[in-house]
């Protein structure tokens, strides 16, 4: 019988399978809810310095530390202090700030609320045919055979189409090309010829599914990278040559230095500043090689 277990063990053998809800909706309530608290609490401060205006006997408290715990020490109450104690509470929770005032203390505590929030915000959806592979293997008689669905109600709609946009995955695929090749060809590749020749994995606790190397995939965008690096500017300078008239000349500069950037954008994964400086350096190029050739013609 399919249980969490074998659903732990792909997850565990296919990292890009590991898939959970981010539950930022549930977040959101809870940062607004520490939000409101701690507006109100400094509202009550502002109020408690106008009341401490108003009594000679608690304006030391909002002057000197020292004032305040002498009036505790002599068996009295400091508002102030009582206040300032519960606003660091909850501004501990809120976000990193130490509850110890020290900023070493601040560092160690990287781990509270807003700060693990804003760490699982930042993970990415998963690619399409991860989460449609992993749907797939939860409904199929001969996988998951819908264990979630007979034995439970809420947690069994995690994985739904509804909560798609609050998925993340804890292992998405860094390089965009290869996440482009998963979700757009492998499977148009899988449905043509992949269920012929790629080889199926049979489990007897997973069931039978066929996976893709991931690695292959990265593997040709660096050959495909490698090869567009040198066939643009060769083609480029070869068209150009050709070319006579001066306005095809240009835009035909326009037209390849968009597709160099194009490449160094989503091939080569070049950061903006050197998507700007390299295409820059190649439109630069092919103008000086157009002036030369003109001028030798007209020579």
């Amino acid at each position: 019988m399919v249980s969490y277990d074998e659903l732990s063990t792909l997850m565990g053998t296919r990292p890009d399978l590991a898939i959970v809800r981010r539950f930022g909706s549930l977040a959101g309530q809870v940062i607004l809810r520490m939000q409101a608290e701690l507006s109100e609490l400094e509202d009550d401060l502002k109020e408690l310095g106008k009341f401490e205006l108003k009594h000679p006997e608690l304006r030391g408290h909002a002057k000197s530390w020292e004032k305040a715990n002498e009036t505790i020490a002599s068996g009295g109450r400091s508002l102030r202090q009582e206040k300032i104690l519960e606003v660091d509470e909850k501004l501990g929770k809120y976000c990193t700030w130490p509850s110890s005032y020290d900023v070493e203390a601040a560092i160690d505590k990287a781990d509270e609320f807003v700060t693990r929030t804003a760490s699982v915000m930042r993970l990415g959806s998963p690619d399409s045919c991860d989460i449609n592979f992993l749907r797939g293997w939860l409904q199929n008689e001969k996988c998951g055979d819908n264990f979630l669905k007979m034995s439970a109600t809420a947690e069994a709609t995690a994985w739904d189409a509804n909560h798609t946009d609050d998925l993340m995955s804890l292992n998405k695929r860094p390089d965009r090309f290869a996440a482009w090749v998963a979700n757009q060809l492998v499977p148009v590749y899988h449905r043509l010829f992949g269920h012929r020749w790629q080889k199926r994995i049979d489990d007897d606790s997973l069931g039978s599914y066929y996976a893709y190397d991931d690695q292959k995939m990265a593997m040709l965008g660096n050959v495909l990278c490698t090869v567009l690096s040198t066939l643009i500017p060769s083609s480029s300078i070869l068209v150009l040559y050709y070319v006579k008239n001066m306005l095809t000349r240009l835009l035909l500069i326009i037209g390849f230095s968009s597709l160099f950037s194009f490449v160094m954008g989503f091939v080569a994964r070049g950061h903006r500043y050197e998507i700007f400086a390299a295409t820059l350096a190649f439109a630069a190029v092919q103008v000086v090689f157009v002036g030369g050739v003109t001028g030798k013609s007209n020579n």
